[in-house]
């Protein structure tokens, strides 16, 4: 049961440090997730690709994307390009090159801590870069499996590239259509899901 827990404790890591950022938001030591996402998109909307770029490098980034609402704004402004194609090209450029640094980053941060015998499939890559915190989880857990750069990159960066002109897409055809989503629930959930799989592959191989 122990080395069961010790799988999950990445994830029960991230679970802790969010309940942690919460508690300090209830009693004012900071802003609240709403307020910071209500900040992030009135900022976005005063500037350009240059802003876009940092919000996605950010949200892409494993640890940092924990309590940053990033995803909805980035959503949101690529919705706003909706009847602009140049516009809706400049911001694309700027999630997608923000999207594949904060990913890169993922993978060298997971390189700096204790190597796990993982391996990260393609499959596990698609079903994962479809939002960003599942995505630098993966990228997170490829580097910490020792995966190598050769073989990582040019699968992450088709797979990145496919989510990427699948969302711009749709926000700019159909924005308006999208309805919100409550992206803290979802991010508690993935960890939560993640952590409770961990401790039952760790416990069938206690076990076996």
């Amino acid at each position: 049961m122990l080395n069961a827990v010790r799988r999950a404790r990445t994830p029960l890591l991230f679970l802790i440090l969010l309940l942690c950022l919460q508690i300090g938001a209830g009693v004012g030591l900071w802003p609240s997730y709403q307020d910071i996402f209500s900040a992030i998109s009135k900022w976005l909307a005063g500037r350009g690709a240059l802003a876009v770029f940092a919000v996605s490098l950010v949200e892409n980034i494993a640890i940092l994307n924990t309590y940053f609402p990033g995803a909805i704004a980035i959503l949101g402004a690529m919705a706003a390009t909706s009847g602009d194609p140049a516009l809706a090209l400049k911001v694309w450029l700027a999630i997608t090159m923000g999207a594949a640094a904060g990913q890169t980053a993922s993978f060298y941060i997971g390189r700096q801590v204790q190597r796990v015998k993982t391996n990260v499939t393609s499959l596990a890559m698609l079903t994962a870069y479809w939002h960003p915190f599942p995505g630098s989880l993966v990228s997170f857990t490829a580097g910490r499996s020792g995966s190598k750069e050769i073989d990582f990159f040019p699968r992450a960066g088709a797979i990145l590239l496919f989510w990427n002109v699948f969302w711009g897409a749709a926000m700019y055809l159909f924005g308006n259509f999208i309805a919100s989503e409550n992206s803290l629930a979802f991010i508690v959930g993935v960890l939560v899901v993640w952590a409770g799989y961990a401790v039952f592959v760790g416990s069938r191989r206690s076990s076996g």
